[in-house]
């Protein structure tokens, strides 16, 4: 005999990821399927995103989705995101730019219940992480040194990201 996991553990699982992946409620439900494409630019978004998943775990780039708002970058990102779990029972992570920074900001009070570490664990352990707004919050040295920081140990450690930015570089 052959011992094998039954499907209640592997759904129960995949629950317990999606619960972990911090996903605005707004966000939830997301999927391709639901992916509204109203020119070229987003159906071209789609099919990257789907070959992203396809081609995951030898995926080795991110992705960067750029645009004005409401267009569907984070829709997308999250549809990502959901696929990875479900189909291939992924850890990912969500993560808006402006509260990362503050939560790390936060930590750093003596009344604070969480430290530093506490508040970047999630963001260097996840296969996937999702950046969102990135840019959308006026930067300092410091807050340009800790994205370079997160960006090059996820980098090292092989740990995709994909951003999204309101930021168009011209």
């Amino acid at each position: 005999y052959v011992a094998k996991r039954c499907d209640c553990f592997i759904k129960n699982r995949k629950n317990v990821i999606l619960e972990q992946a911090n996903f605005p409620k707004r966000y939830k439900n997301c999927s391709f399927k639901n992916f509204e494409i109203h020119n070229d630019s987003l159906r071209n978004a789609l099919k990257i995103s789907k070959k992203f998943v396809k081609n995951y775990p030898v995926q080795e780039i991110g992705l960067l989705f750029q645009g004005p708002c409401g267009v569907g970058k984070t829709h997308l990102s999250v549809a990502i995101l959901n696929e990875l779990i479900e189909k291939k029972g992924i850890s990912c992570y969500f993560c808006d730019f402006r509260e990362l920074i503050r939560n790390i900001q936060n930590s750093y009070s003596s009344d604070s219940a969480m430290s530093e570490t506490d508040v970047i664990a999630p963001i260097f352990k996840k296969n996937v992480l999702v950046l969102d707004e990135l840019g959308a919050k006026r930067t300092s040295p410091w807050v340009e040194e800790t994205v370079f920081y997160i960006i090059n140990h996820r980098y090292n450690n092989k740990k995709l990201t994909i951003f999204t930015s309101n930021y168009i570089d011209s």
